[in-house]
């Protein structure tokens, strides 16, 4: 159900919690999806698009990373489909009625933990992988050394005093 008939569905009980309960379809999702989905919310939370150049630069957006993780934790957990092309209309329909807070609780409070766990380990991979002085100069050093071995060889070619008689 989308999140539009589910707020109207909700409204219509007395018993929130237990209607929650209800609308949860699974207690445990798989380590690797959690780490699938965990990695596309912080790469999709990381970088903007400059429309006119159609370069990509880092931006962290922590807002909209909150967002992507509470309503992939709703989509995964209970028959509630999230338009992930539409999260705003989405999460404020539900927020504005305090939905989110009500739907996060019921979620097994291991399982949140791991999910939070998980995004706290995958942000600082992403950190010290893709953004650090360390990683930046390895990559640019890797290129250098590259180019350095090609330079080499096209020096190797050059004539010179020593293996002009060979």
């Amino acid at each position: 159900m989308n999140t539009e008939f589910f707020v109207k569905q909700i409204a219509m009980n007395k018993d929130k919690e237990s209607y929650l309960k209800d609308k949860i379809t699974t207690a445990y999702i798989p380590y690797e999806d959690k780490v699938a989905s965990c990695e596309n919310i912080i790469k999709n939370t990381s970088f903007i698009k400059d429309e006119a150049s159609g370069e990509t630069f880092y931006k962290r957006n922590s807002p909209a990373c909150t967002l992507f993780f509470n309503l992939t934790l709703i989509d995964k957990y209970y028959d509630i489909d999230i338009d992930f092309n539409n999260t705003l209309v989405d999460y404020n329909r539900l927020q504005e009625k305090g939905y989110i807070d009500l739907l996060l609780k019921n979620i097994p409070e291991g399982e949140y933990i791991e999910w939070q766990n998980i995004l706290n380990m995958v942000a600082g991979d992403f950190m010290e992988n893709e953004r650090s002085l360390v990683s930046f100069l390895e990559t640019r050093f890797g290129a250098m050394n590259k180019s350095l071995a090609s330079i080499a060889e096209v020096i190797k070619q050059i004539p010179t005093e020593e293996n002009q008689g060979e």
